[in-house]
């Protein structure tokens, strides 16, 4: 497998890359609404994060990870397709009707699926198009600003990460 092609989407692999030369790894993707590095695996001492620290050690963390626009659509734009707003067309919220200029832009999703990768999402995407990013899975598409039914979230990542067993993608979202 060849990740090279995964660089067009500016995400830091390097350690990734070498051991994908070996086998391919899962990627667990979280994307989380409004947040900054309030974790304590970045050194926050009075937010307790037990598990998202387990996951921080055993995975790769970023340490200088930048949005592209301070908004959740294009933010979420460019992490998937690799392009700045003004290149993908995601220039504002999506629930204000903006969207990408085009359907067919290679994204993460299909580049993985491509490479042998099940892909998923849990929660809400919030780009326009939703068409254009074809993940194996989709749940819990609606915002949860609220915070309800957290347990959900878990199940239908848990039935996923066990549904088979080439690697996979999985993105799950705040908000």
């Amino acid at each position: 497998m060849n990740f090279r092609h995964l660089l067009h989407f500016g995400i830091s692999l390097t350690a990734v890359v070498a051991h994908a030369e070996r086998s391919p790894p899962n990627i667990l993707l979280i994307v989380s609404e409004d947040h900054g590095p309030e974790l304590g695996c970045y050194g926050e001492p009075h937010v307790r994060t037990p598990n998202l620290d387990t996951l921080a050690r055993a995975g790769v963390r970023f340490e200088a990870a930048y949005v592209t626009q301070a908004g959740c659509s294009p933010s979420r734009a460019s992490i998937l397709t690799g392009l700045y707003p003004h290149q993908n067309g995601q220039i504002g919220l999506a629930t204000w009707g903006f969207r990408m200029y085009a359907d067919d832009l290679p994204t993460m999703p299909g580049i993985l699926r491509e490479a042998g990768y099940r892909t998923g999402i849990i929660g809400k995407l919030h780009i326009n198009p939703a068409s254009a990013f074809d993940f194996d899975l989709g749940e819990i598409s609606s915002p949860n600003f609220r915070r309800r039914n957290l347990a959900d979230y878990a199940r239908n990542a848990d039935r996923f990460f066990g549904a088979g067993d080439e690697p996979f993608f999985l993105m799950v979202t705040g908000g």
